[in-house]
């Protein structure tokens, strides 16, 4: 409990306050409930300038998270040479639109001996990427350098479509290949050229093929077939296909 002198010097520190402020310098003038009550108000809103500045950064969006390389491969193919890359977009509610991947076939030394770039919209989740290097020549492809678009490029959107992919089936014969399937659009507008990357895969699970088609026209909420071909490369019979659709 406080004592009289107690509460006597902390109303006087108020006072004091108060006149080096310039409010007054006669400290017989000054209305102890109204320096309480001035105190009290100043106080209020420090609290509630506070509680402001809380909420609008609460409200301030979060800042969007770089692509991911999910996994990559490369393999040679008579005098070709492809490539698979799979990227994710880890947010959920952001993406990369009409964002430029360049892909460089590098050789154990680090030398670029081709690139290949794709423009493309990155949804959320998971896309793939196949491609080809024509220009290699002689030389040996080691590793892949993948370069895409920084995390500040990536837009926010309330509602984001979504592609989803069933029904892949391989048909094998002595010569190519072919995978077929399904791809369903939950956008509200019809998409066009829509593009389907199939990546293969061994019974390890190892990326040993890709390759990719286009659908003309998707409708808002439809769905299309779509066939992508292997030519000239004999996988094995117990391999497995995943596809990925794309704008």
């Amino acid at each position: 409990m406080r004592t009289r002198a107690a509460r006597t010097v902390g109303a006087l520190a108020v006072i004091a306050a108060l006149g080096a402020c310039g409010v007054s310098e006669d400290l017989e003038a000054v209305d102890p409930e109204a320096t309480r009550a001035a105190s009290s108000a100043a106080a209020q809103a420090d609290d509630e300038a506070s509680d402001a500045e809380t909420t609008e950064a609460a409200q301030e969006p979060a800042a969007a998270a770089d692509l991911k390389v999910v996994e990559s491969a490369f393999g040679k193919d008579d005098d070709r040479w492809w490539y698979v890359v799979l990227l994710e977009n880890p947010n959920t509610d952001a993406v990369f639109d009409f964002a430029s991947i360049d892909i460089e076939a590098l050789d154990a030394e680090g030398t670029i001996l081709d690139s290949d770039s794709s423009y493309l919209t990155i949804l959320p989740g998971k896309t793939a990427i196949s491609g080809v290097y024509f220009d290699v020549a002689d030389g040996t492809v080691s590793e892949l350098n993948v370069r895409g678009p920084d995390a500040s490029t990536a837009e926010k959107v309330d509602e984001i479509g979504a592609f989803t992919v069933a029904d892949v089936k391989p048909t094998f014969d002595d010569w190519s290949t072919d995978v077929s399937g399904t791809v369903t659009s939950s956008f509200a507008k019809d998409q066009e050229t829509v593009k389907v990357v199939v990546v293969a895969r061994d019974a390890a699970g190892k990326i040993i093929g890709g390759d990719f088609t286009y659908v003309d026209r998707l409708p808002a909420g439809g769905k299309a077939q779509f066939k992508v071909t292997f030519l000239g490369e004999t996988l094995p019979k117990d391999a497995t296909f995943t596809a990925y659709a794309q704008v």
